[in-house]
């Protein structure tokens, strides 16, 4: 009875034993995937195309106020035959316009897309 225990408590611990490094090898192993779950994978897609959509925005958003400073600056260069008079109320008109067209362009920049998560 004696010799049966000790073989049974003996052969238990071996299998106790055996089951840590199957489970340890298994976590281990190259079969698993290493991409996390599908949930997560989906967001990092999300998140990368969020960034490319800012990033495209960030750019037409620059060339746009580029194009803006450009014809703001053609626009208050004094004509040869206007008048100074003329000339600063001309200015004044553009310099008005000028800063509301930069405020619409922030402010659609600002603005999320239509399909825009939340």
């Amino acid at each position: 009875m004696r010799n049966i225990t000790k073989k049974i408590m003996i052969f238990s611990m071996i299998g106790i034993i055996q089951t840590g490094f199957g489970a340890s090898i298994i976590e281990a192993s190259a079969f698993q995937d290493d991409r996390p779950g599908d949930r997560d994978y989906q967001e990092a897609r999300f998140d990368h195309r969020d960034h490319d959509r800012d990033e495209f925005r960030q750019r037409e958003y620059d060339r746009r106020v580029r194009e803006e400073n450009d014809r703001y600056e053609q626009e208050i260069q004094r004509h040869h035959f206007e008048s100074r008079r003329d000339w600063r109320e001309r200015r004044a008109h553009e310099k008005h316009r000028h800063e509301a067209i930069l405020q619409r362009l922030a402010q659609e920049r600002d603005q999320p897309g239509p399909f825009h998560r939340r």
